[in-house]
């Protein structure tokens, strides 16, 4: 039986390469067409167009992953402080729909279809930009992007830090290299229930490497991240102890013209658990080559065309997939029948080897309407149809089955809204109302003890984001997102319906900034009970004195029971992080 089912398998691998080979030709040659099609009326090269010009975005500060939760519709599920899992979902959607990007190049796993912004230094990152929408030419993720970039400046600069729990770290950045650790136990304080009791076995320890050079046509630039965590006792489920070690290497060149740019990337992730009795590895190749183009006809039209070829596999300790062999091309017009009126109609197919509904089409079109130079309209409608992770499919136990015949997830989605300046651009103002229907629904099915096509859900909602700038010496960021998201006749896992998010920041010398965030969030469900809201009141101070920089933090001034998901509480107590660094 082994045998036969190995032999289909590689019957399958043979054809799907076969199918893989006659396609790549197909859309290659559909590439060439349209590229030169548009080459006969292309009057100049103005630049690059952008990939969202009709998306709503929010770049943020890098300082530190805190940031990320202000943003609006954004879901932080954590399963403790800093270096434990964290990840990011948004506008109802489970993490596996943000895509997450370093320099334009995918950290988003095949496997598990989501990343662990638990892993990740924030002091290599120079610059955060947030998404909201899920048109993206490079992936079919329906809810958000965020996109990370790697210090641009030639600074040399050293940090250390020391804070509650036995934490510590230092980091070391160079003009083309940054080097950062920490560690700690997080032997924090909680209730499980009956008493409030110390957490234990709790221990995490992450070094990350980043290692770039840019220059005025190329970069190349490589990342290293390795994390060490012990994972507790999860009194809500009843799992035993265990320790997980990940080690995950990633490399990437990307080349650039005034109309064309290239990006070559590999990468590769090795994670251990290992409990009492055994230990469970998980292995994740990957790699990628994207070409894109870009250009303008005329004065009202432009084009961007982009075709990418990926390759993942995966292999566990009990399982393995074939090799997944994507190719995709991506066709975006922007439009301009009026000064200031852009229509950007878009089309992203893709063909996966290992599905049997191998292809698909991504259509989408989108507009921005400026009013007048301080107010604009964004609108979007996208429909996505989004495979499956190789963990969704092949992921398998003694009680779990697996499910390599999983159909794509559909996706109609879409939104509208404004931006807009006031008073000499002291005030922004946006607001947008999105939705989000999606069928075949991918999801854990606990009677079947399998991953299934489950049925349809829905979400909706309305984001706010309000920044102020008043007396040179006072800043208000603030943003509030009502999200509607249920399956059949109940709530979405791990979505609030309401959330709340206020930065009140105000500048006592030139070189003394006082910042005071308040998150709170509403009631949301979980997998036995629902976790109560949350309400979360910090403390911040940065001062600088020449090329000295201190910041001292207070997390959770109000000691509330926190908590975002299910099994792994967060301290509910006050505790405080204090840095110190110096550029030279």
């Amino acid at each position: 039986m082994s045998e036969s089912r190995n032999s289909t398998k590689r019957m399958s691998f043979v054809s799907n390469g076969e199918h893989m080979r006659r396609t790549a030709w197909i859309l290659l040659i559909v590439y060439e067409f349209a590229s030169a099609m548009l080459s006969v009326w292309a009057t100049e090269v103005s630049g690059l167009a952008p990939s969202a010009p009709t998306n709503f975005q929010t770049p943020i500060p890098s300082d530190s992953g805190d940031s990320l939760r202000g943003l609006p519709s954004v879901q932080l599920n954590s399963t403790g402080l800093d270096g434990k899992l964290q990840t990011l979902s948004s506008r109802g959607s489970p993490s596996q729909e943000s895509q997450i990007s370093l320099e334009g190049i995918p950290l988003n796993l095949a496997s598990d279809g989501y990343f662990n912004l638990g892993d990740l230094s924030w002091n290599g990152i120079d610059k955060i930009n947030f998404i909201r929408g899920g048109y993206s030419p490079s992936g079919t993720n329906p809810s958000s992007q965020l996109q990370l970039f790697l210090p641009s400046d030639k600074e040399f600069r050293t940090g250390l830090d020391y804070g509650s729990y036995n934490h510590y770290g230092a980091f070391q950045r160079a003009p083309n290299a940054n080097f950062s650790f920490q560690s700690a136990e997080d032997d924090y304080l909680f209730d499980n229930g009956q008493s409030f009791t110390r957490r234990t076995h709790n221990h995490r320890q992450n070094i990350n490497l980043e290692v770039w050079t840019k220059q005025k046509d190329y970069q190349i630039w490589s990342m290293f991240i390795h994390s060490q965590q012990e994972i507790p006792y999860d009194y809500e489920f009843d799992i035993s102890e265990s320790n997980l070690e990940t080690i995950r290497p990633i490399m990437a060149y990307q080349g650039r013209t005034d109309s064309w740019s290239w990006d070559l990337w590999t990468s590769f992730q090795n994670q251990e658990n290992t409990q009492a009795t055994s230990t469970i590895t998980n292995r994740v190749w990957g790699s990628g080559q994207r070409l894109k183009h870009k250009e303008s006809w005329r004065k009202d039209w432009s084009s961007q065309n982009q075709l990418e070829f990926s390759q993942d596999h995966l292999e566990n300790s009990s399982y393995s997939s074939e090799t997944r062999w994507s190719l995709s091309y991506a066709l975006g017009l922007f439009w301009l029948p009026l000064p200031g009126q852009l229509i950007h109609p878009r089309l992203r197919t893709e063909y996966l080897s290992d599905l049997k509904d191998s292809f698909s089409l991504h259509p989408g079109i989108g507009g921005r309407h400026e009013l007048n130079q301080d107010f604009n309209i964004l609108w979007n409608i996208n429909f996505i149809s989004k495979a499956p992770t190789l963990t969704d499919r092949f992921f398998q136990t003694q009680t779990i089955q697996a499910n390599p015949d999983l159909k794509r997830q559909k996706s109609f989605q879409g939104d509208l809204g404004y931006e807009g300046f006031v008073s000499n651009r002291s005030l922004r103002i946006s607001q947008a109302a999105f939705f989000n229907r999606t069928s075949d629904l991918i999801r854990y099915d606990f009677s079947a003890n399998q991953t299934r096509n489950t049925g349809k859900a829905l979400a909706y909602g309305l984001e706010n984001e309000i920044s102020l700038r008043a007396f040179k010496s006072f800043q208000l960021s603030s943003s509030y997102t009502y999200t509607q998201a249920t399956q059949g006749n109940g709530d979405l896992l791990y979505q609030a319906r309401h959330k709340l998010f206020v930065v009140p920041s105000y500048r006592i010398t030139d070189n003394w900034i006082w910042r005071l965030p308040l998150y709170a969030r509403s009631s949301m469900r979980g997998f036995q009970r629902r976790l109560s809201k949350q309400w979360e009141l910090s403390s911040a101070w940065e001062i600088e004195s020449g090329k000295w920089q201190v910041s001292l933090k207070i997390n959770n001034l109000l000691a509330w029971r926190r908590q975002e998901v299910e099994g792994f509480p967060l301290p509910q107590e006050t505790w405080a992080i204090i840095s110190l660094s110096r550029s030279y």
